[in-house]
């Protein structure tokens, strides 16, 4: 037996062998904390569907078509004309002015980058929803395998399911949101949604129904040429569930089952979705 340095080799190693060091992966990490930035970055999906469809060209439609009917008219155009056009140019370089100094509302100051960048953050989100949906799908394998239904019926059990590799795949979704909302991008994100419900606002527009002749903000839409397909509402609707889902879990240690053929649903809907969007 040789020793060196007064450690016996032999017997050091047979201790390591022997006695592994037992090491709990959970203790390993912090849980993300759920606070007001992570339900900021939820936000987000909110804005995927309207800037999909272009939702931002609103103003910028309504006021060339304000300009097509001066170059028709053999008058000067009637005062209700030009309100529109005051109503939707006023709305316009507010929004998208790279100038917002003067606002009292502190995110208007970040609608310019936050309109530049909607791209950037929609993408983010994408992929992180994306993520979450493929390691949802893929506890459900492992459940729905041919393998996993012939050994629970030769044993007469019902598959288990590993609701922690869930949650932690939650958890995991947590803290890129948050990630995603940190710092000024908050603040971005919120002024992308309030550019969305600005744009709503003036759908609805007793001027702007007037001028289009529209009982309605659907009636308007469709006059600009926007068409909002069934599974754009459905994808918009989805992706609200699952967030709250999501948001539900952070605190839990168990999932029902109810919840997981919920999310099992959910994620197969929204991957082929977002795809298609």
């Amino acid at each position: 037996m040789t020793e060196e340095n007064g450690i016996n080799k032999e017997s050091d190693v047979s201790d390591v062998i022997l006695n592994p060091v037992s090491i709990d992966m959970e203790h390993l990490f912090v849980k993300p904390e759920k606070n007001d930035t992570t339900k900021i970055a939820a936000l987000i999906s909110k804005c995927i569907v309207p800037f999909s469809i272009g939702i931002v060209d609103v103003p910028e439609k309504i006021l060339a078509k304000v300009e097509e009917a001066g170059k028709d008219a053999e008058m000067i155009l009637p005062v209700e004309a030009i309100e529109v056009y005051k109503i939707v140019l006023k709305l316009k370089y507010r929004l998208f002015g790279d100038d917002q100094k003067g606002s009292d509302d502190s995110t208007d100051i970040f609608t310019y980058d936050a309109v530049s960048q909607a791209g950037y953050y929609i993408n983010e989100f994408k992929q992180i929803v994306q993520e979450f949906c493929k390691e949802v799908e893929s506890v459900q394998s492992q459940v729905a395998s041919e393998k996993s239904f012939y050994m629970a019926q030769t044993l007469g059990t019902e598959v288990a399911i590993d609701s922690s590799m869930i949650l932690t795949a939650s958890q995991n979704m947590i803290q890129r949101l948050n990630v995603l909302a940190s710092g000024l991008n908050g603040y971005k994100i919120l002024a992308l949604v309030k550019v969305i419900n600005e744009i709503g606002a003036l759908l609805d527009h007793s001027v702007i129904k007037k001028f289009y002749e529209a009982p309605n903000r659907t009636s308007i839409v469709n006059k600009l040429g926007y068409r909002i397909k069934p599974s754009d509402i459905a994808l918009n609707n989805q992706l609200n569930e699952i967030l709250d889902i999501v948001l539900e879990l952070k605190d839990s240690s168990e999932i029902e089952k109810e919840v997981l053929v919920k999310l099992f649903s959910l994620s197969a809907l929204i991957s082929k979705g977002l795809v298609n969007i």
